[in-house]
């Protein structure tokens, strides 16, 4: 796998170089939501970008950067399925 950036409607995807090697969990709960279902359920489409990715990419500031961004696209699949 290799680290991507996702922009527009998951669309555009950029390759995110010098990003360290990170171990992750992503937890699946297992429950289906329609992608179409999610974007019509989305409340705004104009949300300001996100901030830039830190310049020194290391676990501390990666973990800042996720802890400032947000997913545009979760209160609409929660509020589908909650």
């Amino acid at each position: 796998a290799k680290p991507l950036i996702a922009r527009g409607i998951g669309d555009e995807l950029t390759l995110v170089p010098g990003f360290p090697a990170l171990g992750l969990v992503l937890v699946n709960p297992g429950t289906a939501v329609s992608t179409a279902d999610v974007f019509e359920a989305l409340g705004r489409r104009d949300n300001a970008g996100l901030p830039p990715l830190p310049r020194n990419l290391d676990f501390h500031s990666i973990r800042n950067w996720l802890e400032i961004t947000r997913n545009d696209l979760e209160p609409a699949a929660r509020a589908i399925q909650p």
